[in-house]
């Protein structure tokens, strides 16, 4: 067209390309199902070789696209014409329930527990029954691959993703580290500074509360825990404030979705509290 520089059309042929491409690939992904969304996903992650990775290994959606899970990805796989046998879904349905396992705080699960569970997990009513001895040797796979890390503790053996287990043994380590270190305990210095605390304050510690102090002073770790009542928050700020006076710089964290209660970081609440997210507020009345 005259007019139009060179450089303007060459422009314009590439953007026009690049078009072409995300007709095909977001045409491909809408017709086997994928939304809108995940399919602009999927896009932006593997650009134009989405077709080819998504045809090849659905189930890798699963490990490079956050939102896409185990369940998504496997009913993709079955619109795409997967195997239920597939080894991609087997491996995928593995660390799908590892994960699980990790949101409920465990850093692995036994073998025949991961086992048992991959059972139901892979299952197919009417189409598909997984059975043990192919999740064992999808196991076994994956430790060769090192997609798995399996330890075997007095014959019993533990399935771990790697992330976990690397960060598990190095947490060990730290732990050893920290209780190899000489300590030189002052204790008569601690409990008098216990006395003048707590008598500025009128109050006065159980022996469990004054143990549980004396021993955080010194200690190079330790763990307080008791039931409701038995007086772990006085306890804890007794801690923190003998801490502070010794010079040690603290760190704080809870879990979600709790909030830091120590030392002023306490927040006020209303009477009528917001409920945490995703609970269900209760009439009072009923």
């Amino acid at each position: 067209m005259p007019g139009i520089a060179k450089k303007r059309i060459t422009l314009i042929r590439r953007a026009w390309q690049a078009q072409k491409v995300i007709k095909e690939v977001m045409l491909f992904l809408q017709t086997h199902g994928i939304s809108t969304t995940y399919a602009v996903k999927i896009f932006k992650q593997y650009g134009q070789n989405a077709i080819q990775i998504v045809s090849d290994n659905p189930y890798q959606l699963a490990v490079d696209i956050y939102g896409i899970g185990f369940l998504t990805a496997d009913k993709i796989a079955r619109a795409l014409g997967v195997s239920p046998w597939s080894k991609f879904r087997y491996e995928a349905a593995l660390l799908h329930l590892l994960e699980t396992a990790a949101q409920d705080g465990h850093c692995y699960l036994p073998a025949p527990d991961l086992i048992e569970k991959g059972v139901t997990c892979l299952s197919i009513e009417n189409e598909h029954q997984a059975t043990a001895e192919a999740l064992e040797s999808v196991i076994d796979g994956m430790e060769t691959q090192e997609t798995l890390i399996v330890e075997a503790v007095a014959g019993d053996r533990y399935c771990y993703q790697p992330a976990f287990f690397v960060s598990e043994k190095h947490l060990a380590t730290l732990i050893g580290d920290r209780l190899a270190r000489p300590i030189a305990p002052d204790l008569p210095r601690v409990r008098h500074w216990i006395d003048r605390y707590t008598d500025s304050r009128g109050l006065k510690l159980s022996p469990q509360q004054q143990e549980a102090v004396e021993t955080a002073a010194y200690a190079p770790m330790t763990i307080l825990t008791g039931g409701p009542g038995t007086g772990k928050t006085f306890a804890t700020r007794t801690i923190v404030a003998l801490w502070k006076a010794m010079g040690k710089t603290l760190a704080l964290a809870a879990p979600r979705p709790r909030r830091p209660t120590v030392e002023g970081s306490q927040r006020r609440r209303s009477p009528n509290p917001a409920p945490p997210p995703g609970i269900r507020p209760q009439n009072p009345q009923i």
